[in-house]
């Protein structure tokens, strides 16, 4: 992929989650797929680490920062008024 095309995308992952209903399922997204609970089996581990690695890719796409982040793991916390 060249470097143009790899901003490109780049923005288009940041643009499509600055709207309100881009923040909602980006807040979705991040308590489905990061707030696993413990099991003891091993596929249901590695399916938990699958999903956590595809909002890692979202994370690192949209260059959300630390503090972004923390705001979307507050599970009461609305990501805006609408």
């Amino acid at each position: 992929m060249s470097v143009a095309r790899g901003r490109a995308r780049r923005r288009d992952y940041a643009e499509t989650f600055a709207t309100g209903s881009g923040r909602r399922v980006l807040h979705d997204l991040y308590l489905f797929c990061m707030q696993g609970t413990p099991t003891a089996d091993p596929h249901e581990a590695v399916f938990a680490q699958g999903m956590q690695r595809v909002f890692r890719r979202i994370q690192a796409m949209s260059r959300l920062d630390a503090g972004t982040l923390l705001e979307l793991s507050d599970p009461n916390k609305e990501t805006d008024d609408a």
